[in-house]
């Protein structure tokens, strides 16, 4: 566990949530200025703080999954531990209870179970190492709601305090336009050949890639209401990081174990640059780096997919599902 990576990694978020906290207060004194300054000046500084804070936005929802993930790593080795502990909590009552029994005298009782705490005292350093710093992990994920939406100010009837209710809202809740049939596709066209072309490989971290995304909410022209919208995402649906969740982007999402992806899935059958999730006309389309354990949508072994809601991958050996 490189607790290091994680510290910087929770620093970057906290920077990050600090200036989003500030543009919310002042989005919220500003909705106290409502007609006492001219609508112009009121819409243009709305606009400008809508703006700085979808971009804190998208540069947070990368970092919030990449929490998910150490998360699920922290707590597996967690219980783990406590597992562990289970054996030394016993083993001592064990001692204790044959002591009372004369099987030992206090002194010769005294001594094992100080030597049983003496071998077992770095998984209790361990464990109080883990749960700090899993805390902290979970204070910054708890603030994600504030992500998820942005107060309306124009109709002057949605405040800041409201945004955990507005953030809880479920994708069935929201407004959705009515599905398009498309039209049948052949199947041969999910897959290319071994020697078709791919993806150029992820860029080096620093390097200046497009990290566009739609926009987190859209008012309703008629109603004035707020719509919300959550990106789709890919979710882990078993093993031990079941239920984890990684936002796609409206552009570019580069998926492998190296740290310089947008989406880093640290297992042993992940390669370092493995798939990379590119969004057009027609939507999201995952592709293979021609990695040795492959990509495989609904069962069969892909090297190219124009993804469906619900599509099951397999990435390496993890399996996820496309939300969309």
């Amino acid at each position: 566990m490189d607790f290091d990576a994680i510290h910087d990694l929770l620093k970057k978020v906290g920077k990050l949530q600090k200036e989003q906290g500030v543009f919310l207060e002042r989005m919220e004194k500003l909705k106290d200025k409502t007609g006492s300054i001219s609508e112009a000046v009121y819409q243009n500084i709305q606009s400008d703080y809508r703006k700085k804070l979808d971009h804190l936005n998208t540069e947070l929802y990368p970092l919030y999954d990449q929490l998910k993930v150490r998360k699920s790593e922290l707590t597996k080795e967690i219980s783990e531990i406590e597992e562990a502990l289970k054996e030394f909590r016993m083993e001592k009552e064990e001692i204790m209870v044959r002591s009372e029994l004369g099987e030992y005298d206090e002194k010769k009782a005294e001594k094992m179970i100080a030597e049983l705490e003496a071998a077992n005292e770095d998984k209790f350093e361990r464990l109080k190492e883990l749960k700090d710093i899993l805390g902290k992990v979970e204070d910054a994920l708890s603030a994600e709601c504030n992500s998820d939406a942005v107060p309306e100010m124009a109709g002057g009837d949605v405040r800041v305090e409201d945004m955990q209710e507005l953030a809880d809202i479920s994708p069935e809740d929201e407004e959705t336009p009515e599905p398009v049939e498309a039209e049948d596709v052949d199947d041969t066209e999910d897959t290319m050949s071994e020697t078709a072309s791919v993806p150029p490989p992820p860029p080096a971290a620093g390097d200046n890639v497009d990290r566009t995304v739609l926009d987190m909410e859209a008012v309703d022209a008629e109603g004035g209401s707020t719509v919300l919208f959550r990106p789709p995402t890919l979710v882990i649906t078993e093993g031990d990081m079941a239920g984890t969740e990684f936002r796609l982007k409206m552009g570019i999402t580069n998926i492998g174990s190296a740290k310089n992806n947008d989406i880093v899935i640290n297992h042993a059958s992940i390669s370092p640059q493995h798939a990379q999730v590119t969004f057009g006309p027609d939507g999201f389309t995952i592709f293979d780096y021609n990695t040795p354990t492959g990509l495989h949508v609904n069962g069969k072994k892909v090297i190219e997919h124009l993804m469906n809601s619900g599509d099951e991958l397999m990435i390496g050996e993890v399996q996820l599902r496309f939300d969309n």
